[in-house]
């Protein structure tokens, strides 16, 4: 469900913020799908 980039969509609109030292992922976020048809689509795949 995460809306994939207009200009390259094989990646997705989405970030991570990654803790130092080891922590990893602090917090992440991404743009979700506003497109039914694209949402069922991706549903079916």
């Amino acid at each position: 469900y995460m809306k994939p980039d207009p200009k390259r969509p094989e990646v997705v609109l989405c970030s991570d913020l990654i803790g130092p030292e080891g922590y990893g992922e602090l917090i992440g976020s991404s743009q979700r799908i506003d497109d039914p048809q694209l949402m069922f689509q991706r549903i079916k795949e």
